[in-house]
């Protein structure tokens, strides 16, 4: 059994070895793995965040403030912590612990902000403010903070009775470069103007 499982694992090697040499030559085959590999990118976080969902119902917990439910810093440092042991085994890169867990305790977005009329766009508002702490203005983690921050958002909208669905062209630019522009520091933050619009694209009231 152990040789035969070996033996698969090399012919999958080589097959995949020749069919990254095969794209390399040829920018269109090139262009599409490129698609797909993001697109395999998406549909993992989104399973791994499913994942945890199911194995950690009991510390699956909100705090709600004026009926809007905020996912907890326990709840946060636990999905992270899952994401970083299930990526670890998939690409070995990430990397864990902690920088602070101050900005994940939502405060000023929780009690400070003005709210919004329209009760839809107070939440997309605010989940553009709780993305912007993962990339921009926090960086609680080490490493992680844009898988984290996204599955964030996914979990704080799906909680207030929207449903965002990860893109499936995440691969095109106005995606993947927007969130690497939105994650460098910048004096004065255009970000959370740019990350509404950004969540109004992919968002459905349920």
């Amino acid at each position: 059994m152990w040789i035969k499982k070996k033996f698969k694992q090399k012919v999958f090697f080589v097959i995949k070895k020749a069919y990254r040499k095969f794209c390399k030559n040829f920018k269109f085959f090139r262009d599409i793995d490129k698609i797909l590999v993001e697109i395999r990118k998406s549909i993992i976080l989104f399973s791994y965040t499913k994942e945890w969902l199911m194995l950690s119902k009991e510390k699956f917990c909100f705090t709600e403030v004026d009926g809007i439910k905020y996912p907890t810093v326990e709840t946060i440092k636990d999905l992270h912590d899952f994401l970083v042991i299930k990526y670890q085994k998939d690409i070995d890169k990430i990397q864990t612990g902690d920088i602070s867990l101050a900005p994940l305790d939502f405060t000023g977005i929780k009690y400070w902000m003005e709210k919004d009329s329209n009760q839809i766009e107070d939440i997309i508002i605010r989940g553009a403010h709780i993305f912007n702490k993962f990339l921009e203005e926090g960086h609680p983690f080490v490493d992680g903070n844009k898988r984290t921050g996204w599955a964030t958002l996914w979990l704080f909208l799906t909680a207030n009775g929207i449903m965002f669905f990860f893109p499936n062209n995440f691969h095109k630019n106005e995606n993947v470069e927007k969130i690497k522009q939105w994650a460098g520091y910048k004096e004065e933050s255009t970000n959370i103007p740019e990350i509404i619009q950004w969540i109004k694209k992919y968002y459905k009231k349920k």
